[in-house]
């Protein structure tokens, strides 16, 4: 194989070569390393202690971790003095593939897991930064998830609180792009009553429904309880599923006769009955 330099370097494991290793180095003692690097003081930012050029297929480093030790193992000291001395930096430049994939197969357990030992007030665990500029963060202390940036549901998503202790049986808020749904449970195994707020064109609804089986994520029928739009910049409200209607206007003082005081109860009756009080 052509080196870049002034030599030529031998291939060491051809084709055919059905050998697990070419080298097998044990570490047996209690201390040490098999190989240490160190970066002199003259080494460039850009140089490198070890370079690898994937430039086919296979793999550049395969750690194999069996039993009881770390595959690989990073300390971050504090003597560090440049805020872009990463312990491990990727360039992600493709685009087709991702820089990092985490694989998981059945029965295994958490791929990911950040631990906080000794986490300092408002200290970050994983930090968002766009434009200089952090726009959310993981908290260390506290698991809160403090974002800046807009949230966005697509395509069906949704957020959902529930019970901790249990996935099934507790009550729960789902949050869509057109509604808020809430689950309490009835009391039997997957029973619910269910409750929404939902929006569509101009109106707002509060909506609820009768007790159904299925599960929380069961469709219920909802019937509308409170129905309010803007319309031409003027508020509407309807009651018990009644379409929402203007504010009534002003119903005069009854007259001393009979007739003036039925108009009086009349328009009372007809403002009740359109906004939806009574049929």
């Amino acid at each position: 194989m052509p080196y870049a330099g002034t030599q030529t370097i031998t291939t060491i494991k051809p084709t055919g070569d059905g050998r697990p290793g070419v080298w097998e180095l044990i570490h047996n003692d209690t201390a040490g390393y098999i190989f240490h690097l160190m970066c002199g003081s003259g080494m460039g930012s850009g140089q490198a202690l070890i370079g690898m050029g994937i430039d086919n297929g296979g793999v550049g480093l395969f750690v194999n971790n069996k039993q009881t030790g770390l595959g690989i193992k990073i300390d971050q000291n504090n003597t560090i003095t440049s805020s872009t001395a990463f312990g491990l930096q990727i360039n992600q430049m493709s685009s087709v593939a991702p820089a990092m994939q985490v694989q998981t197969v059945s029965g295994a357990t958490t791929a990911i897991q950040l631990f906080a030992s000794s986490a300092s007030a408002g200290q970050s665990f994983l930090s968002f930064v766009a434009a200089g500029e952090e726009k959310g963060a993981f908290k260390a202390d506290t698991g809160v998830i403090s974002w800046k940036a807009p949230i966005e549901i697509h395509d069906g998503g949704m957020f959902r609180a529930r019970g901790l202790n249990t996935e099934t049986n507790s009550n729960q808020v789902k949050v869509k792009n057109t509604e808020v749904q809430l689950s309490s449970y009835a009391g039997s195994t997957d029973q619910y009553w269910h409750k929404r707020i939902s929006h569509g064109g101009q109106s707002i609804k509060i909506e609820t429904a009768d007790t159904l089986a299925g599960g929380v994520d069961a469709a219920p029928t909802y019937t509308t309880g409170v129905e309010v739009k803007n319309v031409s910049g003027a508020t509407q409200i309807g009651l018990y599923g009644a379409a929402p209607v203007p504010r009534a206007a002003a119903i005069a003082t009854p007259t001393s006769d009979t007739v003036g005081t039925k108009a009086a109860i009349d328009a009372i009756r007809a403002a009740l009955t359109g906004i939806g009080i009574t049929l």
